[in-house]
């Protein structure tokens, strides 16, 4: 074994890894060259680097060499007094390797595992601050730490210490620089929300009618009408805005153009917007556009006035009181008293024409009543000269034209028969009365015949034409009654001759 060792570099033991001070306490592994202690040498038989199997005979062993346990204790205290942690914990293992029951060797390698685990606490604390950039706590667990620290370890803090006397007051500086930008940032952000709020506030009635107003300038009449209902919808949103005048305004100047292009083919288009102008600051325009509607309405009415009374002359009553009704309407269209004092004439015009109408369907009935009791009357007065027979038949064919065609059992003669109250079948055989009335060409058999023609009598005319009494009767209640009836044409003539006004 060679003990020649480097006297510039402290070695640190492989089996203790503490540092070997003493060139004279270190030994070389004569195989890989690893520095140990020679005690540690000794009691690991060997070197114990990663890879070396190098081993000596326990035989071998030699501890005259090594120092006395006393003297490496009071070593130790040395080592502790002077804040060489590392080395003093390095001995006691050293001592406790060979006596583990050595209690002095335990309670200063309590102490020194204490002490150092307290300077590196001390150190990493003041790391971590000075990384926060918290000089001053840096500052402070430096300068306690330089109590447990080592020669080389408190060159090291002072080093530290001194970089962070100088840089505190360029970190003040930055501080106060980041500090006043802050503030800069926060204020600019504040005057930021102030004015976002201040545009989409306050702003807010202002931005909306002036987007309204930039459309104003066209001709378009849509566009007009357009423009109007957004002006409307602004008054409605804010009723006691400050550009709600200036709206009105808008308004009035708008309808006055739209109502001046409307009213030549639309005169109650232009009273709509007419409506919208304000009369007291458009005097002239109001006046001017109020005096050319009432022209085209008055005329309009007086045309309706005309058409109504010419309907009522042609008894189109429906026609006359629809026309009348436009010029209610048109009445109603103006605030003015315009036309008021025609109002009371045109509601009883329009109640006349109602009971013309009724008049009118009453009389169609009466007078369809009056033909059909003149045609009964017709027929009662015209009985006394029908010749009627009694006649057995044979009904040979179903009605067609409305005859049957018969045969007479008394002379086996073909004839027509018309029966105006009852159906036969094909095969019947009756007696009938009945009168003859005038030859028609049936077809029969697959061949068209000339026959005689025999119309049946109705109960009512056969009973009248049996009975002279109830003959007188009936005729002189059809006569009552057609009496009655042309009475009441007479009174329905006089309300339909009725004039309008």
């Amino acid at each position: 074994m060679t003990n020649n060792s480097n006297t510039g570099v402290k070695k640190i033991c492989q089996y203790c890894h503490s540092y070997i001070k003493d060139k004279d306490d270190m030994l070389q592994c004569p195989k890989c060259n690893s520095p140990y202690h020679i005690e540690c040498w000794y009691e690991n038989e060997g070197c114990g680097a990663y890879g070396c199997d190098y081993k000596i005979n326990i035989e071998g062993k030699n501890y005259n060499d090594a120092r006395s346990v006393e003297n490496i204790l009071v070593n130790i205290e040395f080592l502790i007094n002077n804040n060489l942690y590392i080395d003093a914990i390095g001995d006691c293992r050293r001592i406790l390797n060979i006596d583990s029951n050595n209690i002095e060797a335990k309670r200063l390698f309590n102490k020194a595992i204490a002490l150092e685990n307290t300077k590196q606490h001390l150190l990493e604390s003041g790391e971590s601050a000075y990384k926060q950039e918290d000089l001053i706590g840096a500052e402070l667990y430096y300068t306690k730490a330089l109590k447990y620290a080592g020669e080389i370890e408190s060159d090291l803090i002072r080093t530290k210490l001194q970089i962070i006397k100088e840089k505190y007051p360029a970190l003040l500086k930055r501080r106060r620089r980041n500090k006043i930008i802050s503030n800069v940032i926060g204020l600019m952000i504040v005057f930021s929300l102030l004015a976002l709020l201040y545009y989409n506030v306050f702003l807010k009635e202002q931005r909306e009618f002036y987007s309204i107003e930039k459309d104003d300038n066209t001709t378009e009449i849509a566009q007009l009408e357009q423009q109007i209902s957004r002006y409307e919808k602004y008054i409605l949103k804010y009723k006691n805005g400050d550009y709600t005048d200036e709206a009105k305004s808008k308004i009035s100047v708008l309808s006055s153009f739209i109502a001046d292009r409307l009213l030549d083919n639309d005169w109650r288009s232009g009273l709509k917007y007419l409506q919208k102008i304000d009369s007291s600051v458009n005097q002239t325009a109001y006046k001017d556009i109020s005096k050319r509607i009432f022209a085209k309405a008055e005329n309009e009415y007086k045309n309706y006035m005309r058409e109504s009374v010419n309907s009522d002359r042609k008894k189109n009553y429906g026609e006359a009181r629809n026309n009348l009704e436009k010029c209610l309407a048109i009445t109603e269209l103006f605030s003015q008293n315009y036309f008021q004092k025609d109002n009371v004439k045109i509601q009883n015009a329009i109640n006349i024409l109602g009971k013309k109408i009724t008049a009118a369907l009453k009389q169609k009935e009466v007078n369809r009543e009056l033909s059909v009791k003149r045609e009964e009357l017709t027929q009662l007065s015209s009985l006394k000269n029908v010749n009627s027979v009694i006649l057995s038949l044979k009904i040979l064919s179903d009605e067609s034209n409305g005859y049957y065609v018969c045969r007479n059992f008394e002379n086996n003669k073909i004839l027509a028969l018309k029966s105006p109250e009852y159906a036969y079948g094909y095969g019947d055989i009756i007696n009938v009365s009945c009168y003859r009335k005038g030859n028609i060409s049936l077809e029969y058999n697959n061949a068209v015949r000339d026959l005689p023609v025999y119309i049946t009598l109705s109960n009512k005319l056969n009973s009248i034409y049996s009975d002279e009494l109830t003959e007188n009767i009936e005729k002189e209640a059809i006569s009552q009654r057609i009496s009655y009836l042309k009475g009441q044409i007479n009174k329905l003539d006089s309300l339909m001759n009725l004039k309008l006004f």
